[in-house]
């Protein structure tokens, strides 16, 4: 199945551009603006990453991603890709476990990935998104 690709015209940049309250309340946040980016760079797995290694270049725990993640998703910016099954104590549990962009909007994603790269610059969102620090590690040693 592939997805057609449309370049943004004139009308999209004025209708993105009457949601801009809306994406200045979404991206105030850094790990989402950081998540966009990681995805966006992510050309090689399909625009797409597992939740722990978003985790893990964001510095962050795994539930944290999540929440940002379904605050992107709200916006139309990104999906699930792929469900995992898990058994935990005899109950079945299914994980999100890659989230991915959605590329059916790709002229919303440029449009809100130009917004981000505008408000923190390149430099600013490579140090959101390269943390590469092990945040569970850090605090059982009582340094954070």
């Amino acid at each position: 199945m592939e997805t057609e690709l449309i370049s943004m015209n004139e009308t999209d940049e004025r209708l993105f551009d009457s949601f801009s309250p809306m994406i200045e309340e979404v991206f105030d946040n850094p790990y989402r603006a950081g998540i966009l980016f990681l995805l966006k760079n992510s050309k090689f797995t399909n625009f797409s990453m597992k939740v722990n290694r978003l985790a893990f270049h964001l510095g962050c725990y795994e539930r944290n991603v999540i929440y940002h993640l379904e605050q992107l998703n709200k916006v139309g910016l990104v999906i699930v890709r792929r469900y995992t099954e898990r058994k935990v104590l005899g109950m079945k549990i299914t994980h999100r476990d890659i989230w991915g962009l959605n590329i059916k909007l790709i002229n919303w994603i440029d449009y809100c990935y130009k917004y981000c790269v505008g408000k923190y610059g390149i430099d600013k969102l490579k140090e959101i998104s390269y943390k590469n620090k092990n945040v569970k590690y850090l605090r059982k040693k009582h340094i954070l």
